[in-house]
């Protein structure tokens, strides 16, 4: 009976070494010292990830290994950090603005809104139906 005791014992050890979480932690700011709330923080071709809190701050629980951190938030460039995880680690991050061009923009004072001619046609639609069917 003891050695059954120990055996179990012994495998639910070993499982739990095979499987160690090790925590990833920092803080998520911009090229200015501002903290960047809500970024995402995720393992690259994973669905493993976090978001950072309203000041920045995030921690995500991983196992031993290599891997690449993606940090992302809209408005910013995407970073893409290796590390490498053998105990917790603190990994502060700053990402870069991104600026966007847009195309111009023609603004007619006399233009009808699109959505008409779609509402027009489906009435028109409608109504030619519940003439066939003689309502």
């Amino acid at each position: 009976m003891k050695n059954i005791f120990l055996t179990l014992f012994l495998s639910i050890s070993t499982l739990g070494l095979s499987a160690q979480q090790l925590k990833l932690s920092g803080s998520i700011k911009d090229t200015e010292g501002q903290t960047v709330p809500f970024a995402s923080v995720y393992i690259k071709n994973t669905t493993i990830g976090t978001s950072a809190n309203v000041d920045g701050v995030y921690s995500l629980n991983i196992e031993k290994g290599s891997f690449t951190i993606i940090y992302k938030a809209i408005g910013y460039k995407a970073l893409e950090k290796e590390i490498t995880m053998n105990d917790n680690l603190t990994e502060d991050v700053v990402i870069t603005p991104e600026t966007y061009t847009l195309a111009g923009v023609t603004i007619d004072g006399n233009a009808e809104d699109p959505a008409y001619e779609i509402i027009r046609q489906a009435i028109k639609k409608k109504v030619s139906s519940k003439r066939s069917k003689g309502i």
